[in-house]
């Protein structure tokens, strides 16, 4: 039960997040409307699952709770974050806009991304279950 609270609390959150920073995107700014809109659900979904995971792996594998697991939660959304955005940039999957910031030549917000929706679904999930 909750994995699917987290998954849908993650969902929403991450839908907000992608329609929210496409606007970073060289690639997106490209792309016509409904294009865009497939490729940013699709990205939300994934990060969906992945915030999923990460819960399972840090609350089931390594049985942490509490502030912890809020702190497993960001590290892992920040590391992965982080390496999937370095291949992703290297494989060209997409280009940043000039109005990206960035962080060691990664983007500010998509390396905050799974942290801040990650931790925040692991809170709200808290008040459904």
């Amino acid at each position: 039960m909750i994995y699917i609270v987290i998954f849908i609390i993650a969902l929403a959150l991450n839908l907000t997040w992608e329609f929210w920073h496409w606007r970073y995107y060289e690639t997106c700014l490209h792309m016509i409307a409904h294009e865009r809109q497939l490729l940013l659900a699709t990205m939300a979904v994934k990060d969906a699952a992945w915030i999923t995971i990460f819960y399972w792996l840090l609350a089931y594998g390594l049985f942490l709770r509490g502030w912890q697991l809020l702190v497993g939660m960001a590290i892992l959304g920040l590391t992965f974050s982080f390496v999937d955005e370095k291949i992703s940039l290297y494989l060209k999957r997409w280009e940043y806009a000039v109005n990206m910031p960035r962080v060691l030549g990664v983007g500010l917000t998509p390396l905050c991304e799974l942290t801040v929706t990650g931790v925040l679904s692991v809170l709200l999930a808290g008040l459904f279950v």
